[in-house]
């Protein structure tokens, strides 16, 4: 049974679209190492819900950061990290970064907490992480 042209063409424009969609959605969420989303000292003195309310509202007060991929790669930055880096030497890097943050004054008041912006654009996406 012969196939008309037409229905071919749908046919091969419906199966590349079939298996280019899940590379773009893939795409569009980088990966990333699941410990960037972990404030150490922060874990330690607030819970989950505490932590994504945070987030939620430091996200609120700087929308140009209110993206999972935006805030990698700010969090990322010269970090060297990967998604298979273990989570000591994540936690050890953020730790510093966070008391260099406040050193340098880099700070923002979020829900009346001081946090280093570091430790802000975790909780930041954290709370992306948890929807």
């Amino acid at each position: 049974m012969p196939v008309e042209r037409r229905r071919f063409i749908k046919l091969s424009a419906l199966s590349a679209g079939a298996f280019t969609i899940p590379f773009i959605v893939s795409c569009n969420n980088k990966a990333f190492n699941p410990a960037m989303a972990q404030p150490l000292f922060l874990s330690g003195i607030f819970d989950a819900k505490t932590m994504k309310t945070t987030g939620e509202a430091y996200a609120k007060q700087y929308p140009a950061e209110d993206s999972r991929n935006k805030l990698i790669d700010l969090l990322s930055e010269n970090s060297g990290i990967s998604q298979a880096t273990d989570a000591a030497t994540v936690h050890s890097y953020y730790a510093k970064k966070t008391t260099a943050d406040f050193e340098a004054l880099k700070t923002v008041i979020v829900n009346g907490w001081v946090l280093a912006v570091t430790e802000a654009r975790q909780c930041a996406l954290f709370s992306l992480t948890q929807k």
